[in-house]
C-alpha cells in the first residue's frame, strides 16, 4: 500500500522504489514563477486552490496506489498544467474556481480549444491524465445530479506520425554505439593489463615522512593502476577515496587531503598534463560509470528492441540469467529474459555469444565488471538509494564524486543518448550526422521495423521480438505501415498468380506458387526442369532439421536466412523454415513430425489472428500435406512420441533460426 500523508506527499509504492515520493503541496499553496530547484522544464507560476486539492487528494492518491515514478511525475504535471490553465481561465474575467463543483458543462473544450491564444493547449498526457483525474474527483462529490463531459483528446493523423530515421542514419547511429561500447571495453581492458605490469607503491621503500626513497624511478600510470586495487584488497573497501588512500601509504589525513608529491601524473599531451592521476580514472578502469550503463543500456536496447524499463528489470543476481538456445554448430546462442511489468510476463532475446557488442557480451561484462560492487549493496543497502535493485541489476556503476556509493541506471538513458548525439553531430559531416529527433525509445520501433520486413512481414514474429501481450501493440510499432502496404502488394500478386496457374496449366503448384507470391520470381522451362530433376532425387546427406533437402543449400533466399551472404561460402541455417522455402523438399517423416509437434506448440502459444497471418501457419499446412505421403499410424506415433518430448522439457522448440 502506498503510504499517503496528510501533508500532501505520496512515497512511491512501485516495486524497488520505495525511496521515491512525490510533493504535491503546491495544489494548495501555489508555485512560483522562477524555476523550481531540479525542475528543469518549469512552466511557470500558478495559484494555490486548497478547497480542490482536498477534493482531488483521495482520488489522487488511489490512483497512483502502486504506479511507477513515471506516473507519478506525469500526475504531478498533468495537475499543475491544470492549475494554470485555471488562473488564465479566471485571468479572462470568468467566474473563479475554487472547487469541483464550480467547473463549466464547457471546462474540457476550453482548455483544448483557448479563444485567441489565451492560454496553451495541453499535450495529450497531460490533458488525459488530468480528466481521469477530475472525472472520478467530478463522480465523488456531484455524482449524476448535474451533467459534466469532458472532450477527448484529438486523435493524431497517422499520416503525420514522426518518421523513422533512414537507413543511412539507422546504420550511423548504430556504429556511433558499438564504438563507443567497444571504448568502454577497451577502457576496462587496457586498466587491466597496467594493473597486472604495474608496481605496488604500498610495498615501496619509503622514510620515516612518507616520502619515496631516492633512486626509485617515476611512478607511472600503470602503478596507479596497480596501488588502487593493492589498496582495495588491504582496506577490503571495493571504492576507496584519498583518505583511504593516504591512510594506506602512511600518511595523515587531513582537511586537504592531497596526493603524495610522488603520486603519479598524466603524461605530456593528456588533457591534464602534470596533475595527479586522479582516483575516479582509477576507479572507472576498475567499475562502469553512469555514462557506461546508459551507453551499453541504449545499445541492449537497439540490440534487442526492449524498452527502458525492461532493460533495467534485468536479474543477474544467479548463475542461469542466460541459457543455451538451439544447437547451432557454427558459434552457440544463449537466451536471456527479463520481466516485462507492462505486460505482466517475461520478455526473451537471444544473442550470439561471440558478438562483441551484442546483448550477451555487455550483460555478461557488466555483470562480472559489478559482482564486487552488488556484494557491498548486499552487505551495507545504505550504499545505494535503489539497495534492491543494485542487488541484482548489472546496470550498477560506482559514483564519482567520492561518496563510495552505488548507482542505478534511473533516467540516465534518455538524457545520456541526447548529449550522445549531440556531440556526435558536433565533429560528424552533414552525411554522418544522427537525426537530433532521434529519441533513445525510437530504437524500439527501428528494431519491431527490420524484424517485420525481415520476418517476411509476420506479426506474430514482431509481437515475440519486442514482447507484447495484444497484437494491438504491436501494430502501434509498425507505424512506418510496411505491414499495410507489404500485404497489399502481396494480396495482388497472389490473385494473379493463382488465375494464371489455373488458367495455363489447369492446376496450382505450391513450390511455384510460393516463388512466384514470396520473391517474385516466374521460372522459366529450365527452371521447372531442374525443379522435376531435384524432386526425384533424395540425397539423404542433406536433410535438414525439418526433415528436407535443400536445391541450393549455399543461396538460401534472403526472407529464410537474412544473415547469410549467399556467395557460396556459407550453409543455409534455417533449416526449421524448409516447409517455407521454395528450395526444400520434404524427405523424412520423422524430422517433418517434429517440425510439424513444434509448431503446434508454437500456435498454441498464440492468438488465432495472430497465428493466421504468420508464416508459421502456412509452414505448418504444408508440412501436414507433406506428412499425407506417409503411413497414418506411423505418422501418429511421430507427433506423439515429439509432443511428449516437447511437454516434458526434453526437446526445446525452435522459434528462430538456429538449427542447419
Amino acid at each position: 500500500m502506498n503510504k499517503f500523508h496528510s501533508n500532501g506527499v505520496i512515497a512511491c509504492s512501485y516495486p524497488n522504489q520505495s525511496h521515491r515520493s512525490f510533493d504535491f503541496n503546491d495544489l494548495w499553496k501555489g508555485a512560483p514563477n522562477e524555476v523550481a530547484k531540479g525542475q528543469a522544464r518549469w512552466k511557470g507560476k500558478f495559484s494555490g486552490r486548497p478547497e480542490l486539492a482536498e477534493q482531488i487528494w483521495p482520488v489522487l492518491t488511489s490512483y497512483l496506489n502502486g504506479k511507477s515514478p513515471g506516473i507519478c511525475e506525469s500526475a504531478r504535471t498533468a495537475l499543475r498544467s491544470l492549475f494554470r490553465f485555471l488562473d488564465a481561465y479566471e485571468e479572462r474575467g470568468w467566474p473563479s474556481i475554487k472547487k469541483i463543483d464550480d467547473l463549466p458543462p464547457a471546462f474540457s473544450t476550453l482548455w483544448l480549444r483557448p479563444p485567441t491564444q489565451a492560454w496553451p493547449v495541453p499535450d495529450g498526457q497531460a490533458y488525459r491524465m488530468a480528466g481521469r483525474i477530475l472525472r472520478s474527483t467530478w463522480q465523488n462529490n456531484v455524482g449524476q445530479s448535474r451533467i459534466w463531459l469532458w472532450e477527448p483528446f484529438p486523435k493524431a493523423d497517422i499520416t503525420s506520425t514522426k518518421d523513422l530515421p533512414s537507413e543511412q542514419e539507422i546504420k550511423t547511429a548504430m556504429h556511433s554505439l558499438k564504438i563507443e561500447a567497444r571504448n568502454i571495453f577497451d577502457r576496462w581492458e587496457d586498466a587491466d593489463r597496467l594493473a597486472a605490469i604495474g608496481r605496488n607503491l604500498l610495498q615501496a621503500s619509503r622514510n620515516g615522512r612518507g616520502k619515496l626513497i631516492r633512486g626509485i624511478a617515476p611512478t607511472t600510470l600503470a602503478d596507479a593502476h596497480a596501488t588502487y586495487r593493492a589498496i582495495i584488497n588491504e582496506t577490503r573497501s571495493p571504492l576507496p577515496n584519498i583518505g583511504n588512500l593516504r591512510r594506506a601509504l602512511g600518511f595523515k589525513t587531513d582537511a586537504k587531503n592531497n596526493y603524495p608529491r610522488w603520486w603519479p601524473r598524466y603524461p605530456a599531451g593528456h588533457r591534464n598534463a602534470g596533475k595527479n592521476i586522479s582516483l575516479n580514472e582509477l576507479q572507472d578502469g576498475l567499475y562502469p560509470n553512469a555514462n557506461d550503463i546508459a551507453c551499453l543500456a541504449v545499445l541492449y536496447m537497439a540490440r534487442t528492441g526492449w524498452n527502458e524499463a525492461t532493460v533495467a528489470s534485468l536479474d543477474v543476481s544467479g548463475a542461469h540469467w542466460a541459457t543455451p538456445h538451439g544447437e547451432t554448430a557454427s558459434s552457440k546462442l544463449w537466451m536471456i529474459t527479463a520481466w516485462k511489468e507492462r505486460s505482466r510476463e517475461f520478455q526473451w532475446t537471444v544473442s550470439l555469444e561471440k558478438t562483441t557488442t551484442g546483448p550477451f557480451q555487455i550483460v555478461k561484462r557488466l555483470r562480472d565488471r559489478t559482482a564486487v560492487l552488488r556484494e557491498l549493496v548486499k552487505s551495507d543497502p545504505s550504499r545505494s538509494l535503489q539497495p534492491k535493485i543494485a542487488e541484482r541489476s548489472p546496470w550498477i556503476a560506482a559514483d564519482s564524486t567520492g561518496k563510495g556509493s552505488v548507482i542505478t541506471l534511473g533516467g540516465r538513458v534518455c538524457v545520456w543518448w541526447q548529449q550522445h548525439v549531440h556531440a556526435h553531430n558536433l565533429q560528424a559531416a552533414e552525411h554522418r550526422k544522427i537525426p537530433e529527433s532521434m529519441t533513445a525509445s525510437d530504437w524500439r520501433d527501428i528494431y519491431a521495423s527490420y524484424v517485420f520486413a525481415d520476418s517476411r512481414y509476420s506479426w506474430v514474429i514482431v509481437q515475440w521480438a519486442l514482447g507484447h501481450k495484444h497484437i494491438s501493440s504491436t501494430r502501434h510499432y509498425l507505424r512506418n505501415r510496411l505491414w499495410r502496404h507489404a500485404s497489399e502488394r502481396k494480396l495482388n500478386r497472389l490473385v494473379t498468380v493463382l488465375i494464371d496457374g489455373i488458367e495455363i496449366n489447369e492446376r496450382v503448384d505450391a513450390v511455384i506458387l510460393r516463388a512466384k507470391v514470396e520473391f517474385d520470381f516466374d521460372p522459366s522451362e529450365s527452371d521447372l526442369c531442374r525443379l522435376a530433376a531435384h524432386r526425384r532425387v533424395i540425397a539423404e546427406s542433406e536433410i535438414t532439421y525439418s526433415g528436407h533437402i535443400c536445391s541450393d543449400l549455399t543461396h538460401p533466399p534472403a526472407e529464410i536466412d537474412p544473415g547469410n551472404p549467399r556467395d557460396g561460402s556459407m550453409n543455409c541455417r534455417s533449416g526449421e523454415r524448409c516447409a517455407g522455402c521454395p528450395s526444400g523438399r520434404a524427405v523424412d517423416g520423422s524430422a517433418l513430425a517434429r517440425r510439424a509437434a513444434e509448431l503446434t506448440w508454437l500456435q498454441r502459444q498464440t492468438t488465432g489472428l495472430v497465428w493466421a497471418e504468420s508464416h508459421y501457419a502456412a509452414d505448418l499446412e504444408v508440412l501436414n500435406a507433406s506428412l499425407k505421403q506417409w503411413d497414418v499410424s506411423q505418422v501418429n506415433k511421430w507427433m506423439e512420441y515429439w509432443r511428449a518430448e516437447i511437454a516434458s522439457g526434453r526437446h526445446k522448440v525452435i522459434r528462430f533460426g538456429a538449427k542447419q
